[in-house]
């Protein structure tokens, strides 16, 4: 039986986003709201969050609520988890790509979680995102990466900030040429940081330090490496 949850993609919800702002980095939209592959962002005026997408919400929400997690109506047709109001469903949605901006695709979104073995049950056995990969930076945090469709969720374990919930964090972009989407958004007025190498091999990083896009977002290049085949493996820059 296909998974009603983790399966097809996912809708980001951005709060005291600006529309101009995300048009400078997504192109041309409608209603707040913009394609990127088979994922979407929308503009909302509640919290930020990722919302998971399906072909049914109502069965979904059932599936969720028998493995502990209760739902609650949001805007737009979205339900958000009761205990972790950062996550959510959302009905799966066919949009044309957009065009015109400074990248194509999410590469990886952010949350924080409170503990290491709860991520790893929330996501990848309530929600059913594919756990890919578990690395420690150090002794207080852990990145734990689960992907969906062909994005990234990466859930940050801290040890020395405890917390009772999962907290949004933010945003990475893939740009195909990072320079060029660098001098985009630079000329649509938007601070952006220089180009920097990535904390990950083959990726060049960079800030995007615009308060209008509403989270903090960072864009990232992948490159080839030598021996290496194919698409990177998932990872945070």
């Amino acid at each position: 039986m296909p998974n009603l949850v983790g399966g097809a993609g996912i809708r980001l919800q951005v709060g005291a986003g600006d529309t101009a702002a995300y048009t400078a980095l997504l192109g041309s939209g409608a209603d707040g709201r913009w394609s990127v592959g088979a994922d979407c962002l929308a503009l909302t005026d509640g919290p930020s969050g990722v919302l998971f997408a399906t072909p049914d919400v109502d069965g979904a929400a059932r599936l969720l609520a028998r493995r502990g997690l209760p739902t609650a109506a949001a805007d737009g047709g979205t339900l958000r988890l009761v205990d972790h109001p950062v996550l959510g469903v959302c009905p799966a949605e066919a949009l044309r790509p957009t065009s015109g901006g400074a990248v194509r695709r999410i590469d990886h979104v952010v949350v924080s979680a409170p503990d290491e073995r709860d991520a790893i049950a929330l996501f990848g056995g309530c929600l059913g995102l594919d756990f890919r990969l578990v690395r420690a930076l150090d002794e207080r945090i852990t990145q734990l990466f689960f992907r969906c469709g062909d994005t990234v969720v990466e859930a940050v374990v801290d040890s020395s900030k405890p917390s009772s919930a999962l907290e949004w964090w933010g945003i990475a972009w893939r740009a195909d040429d990072i320079d060029r989407a660098r001098r985009m958004l630079c000329d649509a007025g938007m601070d952006v940081s220089e180009v920097r190498a990535g904390r990950k091999p083959g990726t060049r990083v960079a800030t995007v330090r615009e308060p209008a896009l509403g989270t903090p977002t960072l864009l990232i290049e992948h490159r080839q490496q030598p021996g290496q085949p194919g698409q990177p493996s998932a990872g945070r820059s």
